[in-house]
């Protein structure tokens, strides 16, 4: 899911070399995800620890040491950088594909399902 989210802010660089505020909402929502991932749902190397307090907020400056809150910070980038470094590879690989669905947008505006298909195949 963060990859997919990330595929607007990877598209950017891979074919334009820059940046837009175009996939802000996109890095807010993956960073969110990746955030839960960490201080709620225990999926980091960080272990089955729940970071959050009893309201759902991330109470590290009353419970956790400074130590902690870095070790948190780090693995919500960590996941980020894989994800991302996964979505470009996989742009990359499909970048002809991405080429040519671009085009036949830029043609047409629209494309149904079989349109795509035949496109990506």
């Amino acid at each position: 899911m963060i990859s997919m989210l990330m595929g607007g802010r990877i598209a950017e660089e891979i074919f334009f070399d820059h940046y837009t505020t175009g996939a802000s909402n996109d890095i807010q929502r993956a960073t969110q995800l990746a955030r839960k991932m960490v201080t709620e749902w225990g999926m980091s190397s960080l272990g089955p620890i729940n970071y959050k307090n009893e309201g759902g907020q991330m109470n590290l400056y009353a419970e956790f040491s400074e130590s902690t809150r870095k070790e948190v910070d780090d693995e919500i980038k960590k996941i980020i950088n894989n994800c991302y470094k996964i979505g470009k590879e996989i742009l990359e690989k499909n970048r002809e594909k991405l080429e040519k669905l671009s085009l036949a947008l830029i043609d047409k505006e629209t494309l149904d399902a079989n349109e795509v298909k035949a496109i990506l195949t």
